[in-house]
């Protein structure tokens, strides 16, 4: 083969301007592989906060709940303890 051959080949390998273009899509979408994998760890991060935070917030709702029910035990004993000072 001929060298002149040789650099024909070359010039449409790597000089040709589809590989230049191939070569700018390549970065254009290694570019938004980046941005959108940026995107996705940035929502799993949200997405384990607000997890913690659904957990917290339960554990706040049962404490209020417990919180409510002891209230009601107490004011039934001191409604009882009233009555029955009444009808004594």
């Amino acid at each position: 083969m001929s060298v002149v051959y040789h650099c024909v080949v070359f010039y449409y390998v790597f000089m040709h301007p589809c590989f230049c273009l191939w070569d700018i899509q390549t970065k254009r979408l290694q570019t938004e592989l980046l941005r959108l994998e940026a995107r996705r760890e940035e929502a799993e991060r949200k997405s384990a906060q607000t997890a913690d935070k659904v957990m917290m917030l339960t554990d706040v709702a049962n404490q209020v709940e417990e919180t409510r029910k002891e209230n009601d035990s107490l004011l039934n004993q001191v409604f009882n303890q009233k009555y029955i000072t009444k009808v004594l």
